[in-house]
């Protein structure tokens, strides 16, 4: 027959017992909730393209150069840099930066050149390409100075979309006559936070626990 001491002495280890459950339950919980509500801050990237003659053999031709993007930050913000880039008549070009995320239809944003024979300008800088740049980059001047000019069409086409993909510059010379070379060139992207992983399955595990015990412990004291 167990006497009062006992029943106190057992009372108290189960409580103690049941809190400490709680504890390590609620522990669990609070872990599992940074892990899905944690959010990375992503820098703004840049990713280096290679160069080269353009067009790549003779005076007509299309120039391409991709790079890859691994990260899947929510863009912000893309610009594009031609660095040392030269070319003469520039009005022969059409240059368009194109993304492939490898399951949507792609998106083009045309640089400059509307498929006509433009300005007989020539080229001779580095230039960057940014929405809030300075209107009409192929009449700027001649040679058209280093600087940073508004594409054609907006880059906000690309914001809210993950940057995971291949972007592609193209320089289409499409009329004989004039040939030119690029350095390199630059792509920027500004993201935002990327999303926090899934919890790993240890994590999963304690969390598990923790609710089996704070359960057990509940089933315990309507027991007792």
């Amino acid at each position: 027959m167990i006497n009062a001491v006992q029943c106190g002495q057992h009372q108290k280890r189960t409580g103690l017992s049941m809190n400490h459950l709680k504890k390590n339950a609620l522990a669990a919980a609070f872990v599992v909730g940074a892990t899905f509500s944690s959010l990375t801050s992503a820098a703004p990237m840049s990713y280096p393209g290679t160069g080269g003659a353009v067009p790549p053999s003779g005076t007509v031709g299309l120039f391409a150069s991709s790079v890859s993007v691994a990260e899947t930050g929510i863009i912000n913000d893309v610009s594009i840099s031609l660095n040392d880039f030269s070319h003469t008549w520039i009005g022969d070009i059409d240059a368009t930066l194109v993304f492939d995320d490898g399951a949507n239809p792609s998106i083009t944003v045309a640089l400059f050149g509307d498929g006509s024979l433009g300005p007989s300008n020539d080229a001779g800088g580095t230039y960057t390409f940014a929405d809030g740049g300075a209107a009409n980059f192929v009449g700027a001047g001649n040679p058209i100075p280093s600087g940073t000019y508004a594409a054609l069409n907006s880059f906000s086409v690309f914001d809210g979309l993950s940057a995971a993909g291949t972007w592609t510059l193209n320089l289409n010379d499409r009329t004989g006559g004039d040939a030119g070379s690029l350095g390199s060139w630059t792509l920027n992207i500004d993201m935002g936070d990327v999303a926090a992983p899934v919890p790993a399955p240890a994590t999963l595990a304690l969390f598990g626990l923790g609710l089996v015990g704070l359960g057990w412990s509940r089933r315990k004291k309507s027991n007792s």
